[in-house]
């Protein structure tokens, strides 16, 4: 602290010597030059400039001539002169050779490329590309989602660059894919019919559209069913379809899956094809396993699960069991549902044939009919049809359509059975459960009611016919009696025409069945045909009620009911059984409904027979239908299939390749006008895996990252990611044909774990699901392994990469971007992902390599960015490559020259010993860094060349194996795949190598600015530029440092407190270029919103007004103003200088003369120096002179301080020899006003100390280098310290007189306000005592002694920070009158208290007393280790108040005239004060004789407490 004070008042002293501080307190002023020993030294200085002024001259010339003198001086001053013009002269033609060489390279530059047509290439993408991506004062902006990026190539990328051709515009557009047609293919319209086609026929229909057409069939035949059930309502339907499929047209031949159950007619080329089935409709998920066992009895524990690959699967073992459980549903619906209304004729009738079918015969018919038959046929060049494709029915049993007629059917089913608990339907054809009488057991359920009708309608039908028959006689002889009456009544013959028709309608109401009755003379003949095909035989009568039920089917047989009470009330005969085959005996039993059945109706024996048994006698085979069927089992040996091969070659060589458009160039995909796409879009995506987030600590925080993972900065990841959309349901492009075992392997899928239902139960295991998606540059789609190395880019390894080629339209486009985004192309593990492509303009003959780059930072947003780079490739082609040549041969030529004529200029800098000089010019190293940037452009340029020279490419690059691929869509062609890659590359190196040569010849144009602003520095009116840099230079250093600390300050502020939401902000070297432009061009509209929201809103303001008044209102304008005064002062010194067309003419008017005049009219410049050298050389004093200048010049280096002080080389070593020993005497001789030569005591001459040694020689001259200077110019320097001098003086003279002036008045006033006081308040013995205390002589001055104190405690300070109370220190010092230290730097410290506002210290000190010094003054200060420390309060202790020798012990108030007076109300500080003084080194006391006349005799006045702080 000692230091800060002395520090302090230093400072004082220096800001009173300025001149801008002459109305400053003028006590201050007085105090600070009332120095008699300062004033002194000035007025030495004065009269030694004074009488150098009166010299004749400044040095002598000692030895030498004063004519001698004059002539060499001539001689040089006109040498110099000469020597000024040779190097004017030189210089403006080395500015003429740069500026030569600048032109000829711009022209070698514009010739290589031109500017004006790369950007009419390069212009028409940023303006189709990059309008849809959000743009910004940078080149890279940021986007939130991936979507965005979707969203872009859709709208800028695929929906542009590729279409769909515009078939029927009358143009046959081949480059664009368009062919002949046939079909769906090719253009019809434009191109005309391809006729090498074959037509085939395809007839496919599903079993329940085949029963329509079976009626008609053999009623013998055993698929007979005699229903027609497309008159069945299906609620839900398979879905049956199809399509063929063409290797030569890589396509199917319908656009859209055919329905079956039609017919078709297509026209097919030659080739292999497959006619494929599906099944579009997933019944799996609409039929319940509880409603599967009611219509199949299934168990539904047994269901085998759906493993199908995909959602249109034909012939999955749980689909057919759907689809038979659902055609059994409809079927007993259609046939015995609610809603079935016997008044319908075609209800009735349908009713009728299922009552009488046995059930068993409907069930294994259900389980046998699965999916379509039919055929595809082709004609054979007659009428005739040659079948391709013969297509059966599937079945779960053998032969299902058969029934049971086939005993294998039923044998499959019961070899499937097992036995199960809990009730079950009787039989699955049922939809009402059987109900049996409990006195009766007969089955009184709806269906067996309707069978027992049926039967005694039957039964009645020819007693009820020939009743009907007889009535109709009878009314038919009534209505011709009266008709015959009739006539007769009214005599008209005629009357009997109508009787024929009153005939027709009397037997038409007579012959009406009961309507009740389900049997009429339309289905009677029907029903008894049914029950004939059941088996039943009308062979002899037999005992029994089987007889009458015999009779009853036999036309004009006797009716009787025909009900049992037992399997013995019905016959039965040996004949065979047309249901159980042949060797059955066929027999009839006793049914639930309690009438006589065949046996074939006896299959679940418990609820088909009325005992619940079927007859072993009778029914041999029946009744081993099981209650419950194994799924698993039934479907054991289960096949179908869905794809049938078939080849046609009717008009090619089998094996050969079909071309159905032939030869096919390459298509014209244009990005934009004239700009051709030229392969594919490349869309690439590099991936980091992902790990532990080891960067987290905290371990629970570690834990829930550790979730999801974090990307690790490693290699790129290379394993298979995604799934294939195609065969993901909710996807826009999902296929439910597509079968992923057909296309993909194991190890590209994605593996699940699921129970399979098994003959011993249910296993899990581990099967293939949804294939992956997406798979790196290194693995071989078609092959399914990785790539040979010849046809693997290095570069690429574990990139993915995605080609969408020339030859897809814009649907297809759109599909595969469907892929990307439904397929997951983009997820967590993404890093960067490009899009790229090339493009050629054969119009302007230009490549561009066109990248769009999207980063994932860390933070969560998308960084994009673009390259555009056009390349030239025939680089010297034509006219224009020809003159390219000529100008780059200048152009090396020249730089040639230039690297020879500075090397040149080194090595003669090498050989003159100036080497360090040479490259310590800035200038030079602009030459050599130009020079050495110009071969590394040129090298660049020849690189360039040579790519381009080996330029090679191919037609076309069909990288995509199937561009109309069904599922594996990025499937690549690997040759072509590296093809492409290779010139991708190659077009790619060319513009990169373009883009480096372009930015070094940017460099080089700079560069050669830079010298040709150097190479006009000489020149007064042109170099004003550099000169006013050099001019502000030094102002400019020292203000950038102020500006960089203050401006770097803000910037790191402003990115804390907005870096975390401003973009501009979120870097320091971002925040630096914002606020930059902010001093160029302030726009608070960029900044305004957004920074007020990023931080509280009161730091906001804080921020922004200090910074536009700190940074942009007053340091820019400080720059301004540096540079503006630079500018004045060197346009001052050039204002009478030539210009640079005087300097051009003369020069010009120099060279015409030289060389058109003879040389005794003109002498050159050149001529002229050597004639002076010529006269120089013959004078012998040219050195003598030379050394004489030099020494009468030389002065020695000194340091100078303000005031005119200075500091010497020996002074200097004085002072740091032994500066703890040096005493004020001492320092007197060490910096003084320009003393007079340092005498002793003597008087005589002092010997100044010398070097002890060369290191201590180095180390003053060390200093004297860093801190001294050599003024040049003695007159400025003299000039300088008289007009200080005179200042000075001024200032000196009016601080005198007005402090005189102040304390005068203030004297008087406080002497009358005294006297007053003492009259008013002091009684008259007091104030007389007063008066002659005042009276008695003051103390002399003390010339020495210490003053002793003891620090002891504070009270009551007052809190300086807003954080903390106070951290309370004490220093101790004396002073002077005026509160100044004279003490110097001895000084007491205490030791500091933190965050005490009443410390304890209880320190002593002592305090030497110097001239001058009356007053002990402790200063409390609050330490601050931020700021500098606060000043809390002064107290001031007299010493003349006090008794020497007495020590004083009190509490004294502590003040400070900058604080508010209440914070300081209650301050207090402890001290205990002991008054030691000496004169002439005897202590004084105060009872010491002549103390008093001493004191009274003093005349130092003690100034005021009010003037003392």
């Amino acid at each position: 602290m000692a230091a800060q004070v002395a520090a302090v008042e230093g400072a004082r002293r220096r800001r009173g010597a300025q001149k801008r501080r002459v109305f400053e307190d003028p006590l201050q002023l007085f105090n600070n030059k009332n120095d008699l020993q300062t004033q002194a030294g000035r007025v030495n200085e004065l009269d030694h400039i004074l009488k150098a002024r009166v010299q004749q001259g400044f040095f002598s010339l000692d030895g030498i001539s004063r004519t001698q003198l004059k002539k060499e001086l001539r001689v040089e001053e006109l040498m110099v002169h000469v020597q000024n013009r040779m190097y004017r002269t030189e210089r403006y033609l080395r500015f003429f050779s740069v500026l030569t060489f600048f032109i000829v390279f711009i022209i070698a530059l514009y010739l290589q490329r031109n500017p004006s047509t790369a950007f009419s290439v390069e212009s028409s993408f940023q303006q189709a590309l990059l309008t849809s991506l959000p743009k910004g004062e940078e080149g890279s902006q940021f986007i939130s989602s991936e979507s965005e990026i979707y969203d872009w190539l859709d709208a800028k990328v695929f929906s542009q660059v590729f279409t769909n051709p515009q078939c029927g515009d009358g143009f046959c557009e081949r480059d664009k894919g368009e062919t002949e047609g046939f079909g769906r293919f090719g253009c019809i319209e434009d191109c005309g019919r391809y006729l090498k086609t074959t037509q085939l026929t395809i007839q496919l229909e599903d079993y329940v559209q085949s029963t329509e057409s079976s009626l008609t069939a053999d009623e013998t035949a055993d698929s007979y069913l005699n229903l027609d059930l497309t008159r069945m309502k299906r609620t839900l339907n398979p879905g049956y379809k199809f399509n063929v499929y063409s290797e030569t047209m890589g396509a199917y031949i319908f656009e859209n899956d055919m329905p079956c159950n039609d017919t078709y007619i297509v026209d097919v080329p030659d080739g292999k094809h497959t006619l494929h089935f599906y099944q579009t409709s997933m019944l799996s998920e609409q039929i319940g396993v509880d409603d599967m066992y009611r219509q199949l009895l299934t168990v539904p524990s047994t269901l085998p699960e759906r493993n199908s690959s995909n959602d249109f699967q034909y012939g999955d073992k749980r689909e057919v069991l759907s689809a038979q459980a659902v055609l059994m549903r409809q079927l007993n619906e259609h046939c015995f549902g609610g809603n079935l209304d016997l008044n319908i004729k075609k209800q009735r009738d349908d009713f009728q044939k299922c009552l009488f079918r046995p059930p068993a015969d409907f069930y294994l018919r259900m389980l046998g009919t699965y999916g379509v038959k039919g055929a595809l046929t082709r004609g054979n060049g007659t009428k005739g049809r040659v079948t391709m494709v013969n297509v059966p029915l599937c079945g779960i049993v053998p032969d299902g359509v058969t029934g049971l007629k086939n005993n294998a059917n039923r044998q499959h089913v019961i070899a499937a059975g097992m036995s199960c608990a809990g009730t079950r339907r009787s039989h699955p054809t049922l939809v009402e459960e059987p109900r049996r009488d409990e006195e009766t057991g007969l089955d009184v359920s709806y269906y067996a009611q309707q069978k027992r009708r049926v039967l005694e309608d039957l039964a009645r039908y020819d007693e009820d016919k020939r009743e009907r028959e007889a009535l109709a006689e009878r009314r038919v002889g009534m209505a011709r009696r009266a008709m015959g009456k009739y006539a007769k009544v009214l005599g008209e013959p005629s009357a009997a025409r109508f009787f024929p028709g009153i005939e027709k309608d009397i037997r038409r109401r007579a012959n009406a069945p009961r309507p009740d009755s389900l049997v009429d003379d339309d289905t009677v003949d029907q029903i008894r045909a049914q029950i004939k095909a059941n088996g039943w035989t009308f062979g002899a009568e037999g005992p029994g009620v089987g007889r009458h039920l015999m009779a009853a089917v036999t036309p004009g047989s006797v009716l009787r009911f025909g009900s049992c009470t037992a399997h013995a009330d019905c016959n039965a005969t040996a004949t065979t059984d047309s249901y159980l085959g042949a060797g059955s005996q066929q027999g009839a039993f006793c049914a639930a409904t309690g009438l006589c059945d065949a046996c074939a109706t006896c299959q679940w024996g418990d609820t088909d027979a009325i005992d619940g048994t079927c007859p072993s006698a009778g029914c041999p085979h029946g009744g081993n239908m099981p209650r419950c069927v194994d799924a698993t089992k039934l479907m054991e040996g289960f096949e179908c299939r869905d794809r049938y091969d078939f080849e046609l070659w009717q008009y090619h060589e089998q094996g050969t390749a079909v071309s159905v458009g032939g030869a096919l160039p390459a298509q014209m995909v244009y990005v934009t006008p004239f700009n051709r796409l030229v392969g594919p879009v490349m869309v690439s995506q590099r991936r980091r895996p992902l790990g532990e987030c080891s960067s987290i600590f905290n371990p629970t925080v570690q834990a829930f990252a550790n979730l999801s993972g974090c990307q690790e900065d490693k290699a790129y990841d290379g394993a298979h990611y995604g799934f294939n959309p195609v065969f993901v349901p909710t996807s826009g492009i999902y296929n439910g044909k597509q079968d992923p075992d057909r296309a993909y392997v194991l190890w590209e899928r994605i593996n699940k774990t699921t129970e399979v239902k098994t003959t011993g139960g249910t296993a899990v295991q581990t099967v293939p699901s949804t294939p992956r998606g997406f798979f790196p540059h290194q693995y071989d789609d078609e092959t399914h392994t990785e790539k040979p190395a010849d046809l693997i880019e290095a570069s690429q390894f574990d990139i993915f990469k995605l080609y969408v080629d020339n030859r897809v339209s814009e649907t297809r486009s759109k599909q595969m971007l469907t892929y990307l985004v439904d397929g997951g192309f983009i997820d967590a593990h993404t890093h960067t992902v490009l899009v790229e492509m090339v493009t050629f303009n054969p119009n302007l003959n230009h490549f561009c390599f066109l990248q769009f780059t999207f980063n994932w930072v860390e933070g969560g947003n998308i960084q994009w960015d673009w390259f555009f780079q056009s390349v030239y490739v025939d680089i010297y082609s034509g006219i224009r490559g020809q003159a390219q040549v000529v100008v780059e041969v200048v152009v090396i030529i020249m730089l040639s020259v230039n690297c020879i004529s500075q090397a040149r200029d080194v090595m003669r800098s090498i050989r003159t010993f100036s080497f360090l000089n040479h490259m310590a010019d800035v200038s030079n190293w602009y030459d050599i860094m130009h020079l050495v940037l110009m071969w590394v452009a040129w090298s660049y340029w020849a690189y360039h060349y040579n790519l381009t020279s080996n330029f090679k490419m191919e037609n076309s690059y069909p990288i995509l194996a199937d561009p109309a691929a069904n599922s594996r869509y990025f499937a690549t062609n690997s040759t072509q795949e590296k093809l492409y890659l290779t010139f991708k590359t190659d077009v790619q190196t060319a513009a990169d190598s373009l883009a480096a040569y372009s930015a070094l010849t940017s460099c080089c144009i700079i560069l050669f600015i830079l010298r040709l602003v150097k190479g006009l520095d000489f020149q007064e009116q042109m170099g004003l530029i550099t000169r006013t840099i050099s001019e502000a230079a030094y102002e400019l250093v020292h203000f950038f440092v102020l500006f960089i600390i203050i401006f770097m300050g803000y910037v790191c502020t402003g990115v804390m407190l907005f870096g975390h939401q401003v973009k501009d902000m979120s870097t320091i070297d971002k925040a630096t270029i914002f606020l930059y432009f902010q001093i160029v061009a302030f726009d608070d509209t960029q900044f305004w919103g957004p920074f007020s929201h990023a931080s509280p809103i009161w730091a906001f303001y804080l921020w922004v007004w200090t910074y536009l008044f700190v940074v942009w209102l007053i340091l820019f304008n400080i720059l301004l103003a540096i540079l503006i005064e630079g500018y004045v002062r060197v346009k001052a010194a050039s204002a009478e200088a030539r210009g640079v067309h005087q300097d051009i003419v003369d020069l010009f008017t120099h060279w015409c003369k030289s060389w058109m005049l003879p040389q005794k009219l003109f002498m050159s410049d050149q001529r002229l120096a050597e004639c002076l050298e010529r006269q120089k050389a013959g004078m012998p004093s040219t050195s003598q002179l030379r050394d004489a200048l030099v020494s009468s010049l030389a002065q020695d280096e000194t340091i100078h301080l303000d005031g005119g002080i200075e500091v010497e080389e020996l002074e200097l070593l004085s002072l740091i020899r032994a500066p703890d020993a040096a005493t004020v005497t001492e320092r007197e001789k060490i910096i003084r006003f320009v003393p007079e030569k340092s005498k002793n005591a003597d008087g005589e001459e002092e010997e100044k100390p010398s070097f002890r040694d060369e290191n201590e020689q180095a180390l003053i001259a060390d200093l004297m280098t860093r801190y001294g200077d050599n003024p040049a110019d003695p007159d400025a320097q003299e000039g300088e310290v008289i007009d200080h001098l005179t200042t000075e003086s001024l200032v000196q003279n009016l601080a005198m007189f007005r402090a005189q002036q102040i304390a005068g008045r203030q004297i008087e006033k406080m002497e009358w306000q005294l006297e007053r006081i003492c009259h008013e308040v002091l009684p008259a013995d007091e104030a007389t005592e007063i008066k002659l205390k005042a009276a008695k002589p003051k103390l002399p001055p003390v010339k020495g002694g210490v003053v002793q104190c003891q620090i002891v405690e504070a009270a009551g300070l007052p809190k300086m920070d807003l954080i903390r109370s106070v951290d309370p220190y004490v220093l101790v010092f004396c002073s002077d009158p005026l509160s100044h230290n004279t003490t110097g730097a001895v000084s007491y410290r205490t030791d500091v208290k933190p965050r005490n506002r009443n410390p304890v210290w209880e320190e002593e000190c002592e305090i030497p007393l110097v001239p001058g010094a009356n007053t002990l003054t402790a200063t409390i200060f609050d330490k601050d280790d931020v700021t500098s420390d606060d000043l809390v309060g002064c107290v001031h202790v007299h010493l003349h108040d006090l008794d020497p020798g007495v020590e004083v012990d009190e509490w004294f108030d502590v003040v400070n005239p900058h604080l508010d007076p209440n914070r300081l109300k209650d301050a207090r500080l402890h001290l205990k004060v002991t008054w030691m003084p000496t004169l002439d080194g005897v202590p004084i006391v105060a009872e010491q004789q002549g103390f008093q006349a001493s004191y009274m005799q003093q005349d130092q006045v003690r100034a005021p407490p009010g003037l003392s702080g």
